[in-house]
């Protein structure tokens, strides 16, 4: 027979990939995918010396 587990409140849960909290506010989950998308472009940035804004938008799509 199995031990019965104890379960905790959390502040903040992630089902499907989205976060959400207690009062079912997504504020953090568009925290968190606004700074995973600015990572993408600094690494974009940093890996190309020149680019337009055609190809800016292209590399961001491909990665995305």
């Amino acid at each position: 027979m199995r031990k019965p587990v104890e379960l905790h409140e959390t502040k903040l849960g992630k089902d499907l990939g989205i976060h959400i909290d207690p009062e079912l506010n997504f504020s953090q989950h568009c925290e968190k995918q606004v700074n995973k998308g600015n990572q993408i472009l600094d690494l974009i940035r940093r890996t190309y010396s020149y680019f337009d804004g055609e190809s800016v938008t292209r590399l961001y799509t491909l990665v995305v």
